[in-house]
Order: C-alpha cells, then sequence, then structure tokens
C-alpha cells in the first residue's frame, strides 16, 4: 500500500480547518457554554461561513502553498527600512483602533467587580498584587471620579497594547518576520485586553507572553538572562497564577549546571517557591487556602466542580 507524505504545512491547515468548523458547529449550540469555542456566534450566519469557506479555500495545499509564496515574495521585495515604516502604520492603526473601539461594557468576566473594588480604594490582592495597585494609582493620578476607575483601566489596557507591539518590533529582527508576525497577533482571543477591556490579566499576559519568547530565545543559547528573570518576575507580581511557568525557568536554570548539582538545585527552588507561596498566601490572602482550589467533586452546597459545566 503506497503511503502519502504529509509535510507540516498540510497538517497545520488540517488542524487549523477542523477548529474552525468546530467553532461554527459549537457556535449553533451556545447553551452548552463552550466559551471560547463558540465565539464565533457573534457573528451574523453569512460572516461565519464566508470565514469557513476561506479557511477551506486556504487548507487546499496547492491555494494555501500559492498564496503564501506569493504574499512572502511581495514582502521580500520591500527594503529594510519600508518594512519598519510598514510596521509602524500597521501598529499606530491597531493602537487606533484600541482606542476608538475600547469596550464599555464592564459586566464581562469580573469587570463590574474589578471597578468596584478599586472604587473602594482597595490597593492591594494577594493574587494581583502589582495590578491593583497599579491601578489604583491610576484611579488616583485621574481623581478618583465616577468614571475614574473604569478609565484607568483603559488606559493600561490600551498602553499594555503599545508597549505589546513595540517590545514586538524589537524582539524581531527579521522585518519580514515582524509583519507576518500581526498576522498571527490578529488570531490572539487575548487581544480584546487591549481593548480597554476590564480585567486583571492584561499585564499578566504582556509579560508571560514576552517572558515566553525570551526564555526560547535563551534555551536556543542555552544560558538564562536577566530580562528572562525580571519578565517571570513581573508577571508574577501582576498575577500570581503566573507562577506555572516556574518549571520552564527552573529547566532553563538547570541547563548551566551539570550532574546531581541541577537536582539539588531544582528541589531547592521548588521548596522555595512553595514556601514562599504557602507563607504568602497565609498572611496576605483574606481566602482559604482550600477555597483557592476548584473541588473534584460537588457537594449538596456546592455543585461546582473542576469538571463541571459551569467551570468548563
Amino acid at each position: 500500500m503506497k503511503t502519502v507524505a504529509v509535510d507540516d504545512n498540510v497538517r497545520i491547515n488540517l488542524i487549523i480547518l477542523v477548529l474552525a468548523v468546530l467553532s461554527i458547529i459549537t457556535s449553533f449550540i451556545p447553551q452548552w457554554h463552550l466559551w471560547g469555542l463558540d465565539s464565533v456566534g457573534v457573528l451574523f450566519l453569512p460572516f461565519r461561513l464566508l470565514c469557513l469557506g476561506l479557511l477551506i479555500l486556504l487548507a487546499i495545499p496547492a491555494i494555501g502553498s500559492n498564496i503564501g509564496t506569493k504574499f512572502g515574495d511581495w514582502l521580500y521585495s520591500f527594503t529594510g527600512k519600508q518594512l519598519k515604516v510598514i510596521y509602524a502604520i500597521l501598529a499606530a492603526v491597531l493602537v487606533i483602533l484600541f482606542i476608538l473601539l475600547k469596550s464599555n461594557n464592564h459586566l464581562l468576566g469580573d469587570g463590574y467587580n474589578l471597578l468596584g473594588v478599586i472604587k473602594r480604594g482597595n490597593y492591594f490582592s494577594p493574587t494581583e498584587p502589582l495590578d491593583y495597585l497599579l491601578h489604583n494609582m491610576v484611579f488616583s493620578l485621574l481623581g478618583r471620579g465616577d468614571n475614574a476607575a473604569y478609565q484607568s483601566y483603559a488606559i493600561c489596557s490600551i498602553a499594555c497594547g503599545a508597549i505589546f507591539l513595540t517590545a514586538l518590533y524589537y524582539i524581531i529582527k527579521n522585518k519580514v518576520d515582524l509583519i507576518l508576525s500581526l498576522a498571527v497577533v490578529f488570531c490572539f482571543t487575548a487581544l480584546q485586553f487591549f481593548f480597554g477591556y476590564v480585567e486583571n490579566y492584561t499585564f499578566s499576559f504582556l509579560f508571560m507572553f514576552f517572558y515566553s519568547l525570551s526564555a526560547i530565545r535563551d534555551l536556543n543559547a542555552r544560558h538564562l538572562s536577566l530580562l528572562t528573570i525580571a519578565l517571570l518576575i513581573l508577571a508574577c507580581a501582576f498575577q500570581l497564577s503566573s507562577i506555572s511557568l516556574i518549571p520552564s525557568f527552573i529547566f532553563l536554570l538547570l541547563l548551566n549546571f551539570p550532574g546531581k548539582t541541577k537536582y539539588l538545585i531544582m528541589l531547592g527552588v521548588i521548596l522555595a517557591c512553595g514556601l514562599l507561596v504557602a507563607g504568602y498566601m497565609i498572611l496576605f490572602s483574606q481566602v482559604p487556602l482550600a477555597g483557592i482550589f476548584v473541588p473534584l467533586a460537588k457537594t449538596p452546597s456546592n455543585p461546582y466542580t473542576l469538571f463541571s459545566g459551569q467551570h468548563i
């Protein structure tokens, strides 16, 4: 039996196509509450089907590769300086869109609650220490008026978007890749964070994203840079859940140590981090440690579990 070779591009196209079809299907079943999968349901039906048709068309290897090749050749026809100008224009347009299309809906996620917390003057949270502190500072600078809490989030949100685009420019040296990276950025659902969205993950996303890029660069160079360490610290300081990145940091750290030494260091770092987090939560958190974790099994008083429909 003859086997047909399938290259990576075809696999990627097929995966994207399957996800797109799944998203379209789930958009017709909003009662399942498959948040993220059914998000295209906000688009009117003809546009949904048009997008699906375009994806099917691009998933055809001959068509997709031909379009990609022509687009790449077109980009390489520009000089480095011209590409920088193109990126600057695209980035400026995006920032303008962040401002003009900023969200005015505070009921999504924890938005309404966050605004109330800031208005009450709460400047500290055990799980998002720097996030609350920074927004409270901006809130105070804006005069602590009725709309100042929202404006503090809107300003920080848009500023994060501008920082994100600026940092991309300096990190990605190949300017053709830089332009192409914007196409990837457009697919980020996290892009909504930059449209004035009231949420406490905006800064942590920013630092987690660039920590990941910096960590990958360090991995290729087989060393651990101060920039990577600083980005991880900032990510954790803005959102404590960013400690989930610590294993990757430990891995990078161990690359620089031989033999059994690396295992001792790994054990020491794990214990130190565990004690630090536990001590921090015990001293500063108003929520009991048991209340942080989502239970596996439901109880008569609490049907909300890790695998319940409400949580998923």
